[in-house]
């Protein structure tokens, strides 16, 4: 089966939340990022004023060096 060494993150954050298209990404971000990308995943950050922020994050097992 061809989803079986998926890993699948969310994290969820019902704060604030911010404008993604005109913010600086803080260290935290930056590092998650940056992580995230060693590791051949993806990573997927949506946010609205008002509305907190959803972070998701897919690793394909296969692929982490």
């Amino acid at each position: 089966m061809e989803h079986e060494n998926i890993l699948k993150l969310t994290i969820v954050d019902d704060g604030n939340g911010f404008d993604v298209k005109s913010t600086r990404n803080g260290i935290g971000l930056r590092n998650i990022n940056d992580r995230v990308n060693s590791l051949n995943g993806k990573i997927i950050i949506e946010s609205k004023i008002g509305n907190g922020t959803q972070i998701f994050i897919t690793f394909d097992l296969n692929k982490i060096p």
